[in-house]
């Protein structure tokens, strides 16, 4: 299965897909995750912001790559 879905759909993936392949003892089960942000044109991100912060560490934890593209950095 490959899509896009909605952040305002995620519970009902989960729900639906995740949850149940999870309970049905496969020998594997992959889920790969894009996750893109873009900002309002008038909203800066600091790279130093505790939510990006977080998401950075979170991103080690979890073995993922935290990669970005482009900064609009608060002065």
């Amino acid at each position: 299965m490959t899509g896009s879905v909605p952040v305002e759909n995620w519970a009902e993936f989960f729900h639906c897909f995740m949850w149940p392949a999870a309970r049905m003892q496969l020998k594997k089960m992959d889920l790969n995750v894009q996750f893109r942000m873009e900002t309002q044109a008038d909203i800066l991100l600091s790279p130093d912001g505790q939510a990006l912060k977080a998401m950075h560490e979170a991103t080690k934890q979890l073995g993922l790559k935290f990669e970005t593209t482009e900064w609009r950095i608060v002065l």
